[in-house]
């Protein structure tokens, strides 16, 4: 789940959930748009406090990160948030099926998207 939606679903803004994690609003703010990637102890407090899944929002944090790749048709980015995904979520956090079903579709996502980014260079995989 993305942390933004988490985040509205407990009706708090940015500086809301800034102040109850004790970091500033331009810092959620990166991490909602992907900016920034998020790592497992801010995952961990963040969840705590909107009641969601640390590695759901890890997901959600990559899968902004790959549409921010997606948008600058940065092939390297989106395999790179495919990484980061399949890394974190094998890394002890249980995936609901929600999120095993947003892991598949974000390597299916990257590896369409690479494709079609080979064969624009001419290329083949």
């Amino acid at each position: 789940m993305e942390l933004r939606v988490a985040r509205k679903r407990k009706g708090l803004t940015q500086s809301d959930l800034a102040d109850l994690l004790r970091v500033g609003q331009p810092t959620v703010a990166a991490f909602e748009n992907g900016g920034r990637r998020m790592g497992d102890r801010f995952a961990r407090k963040a969840a705590a406090v909107l009641d969601e899944s640390p590695a759901q929002l890890m997901i959600g944090n990559r899968l902004a990160a790959m549409q921010r790749a997606i948008n600058r048709d940065d092939a390297a980015g989106v395999i790179e948030a495919v990484k980061t995904v399949v890394g974190k979520t094998t890394d002890g956090m249980e995936l609901t099926s929600e999120g095993e079903k947003a892991l598949d579709e974000l390597v299916e996502g990257a590896l369409a998207f690479t494709q079609l980014v080979k064969e624009e260079d001419g290329q083949s995989l």
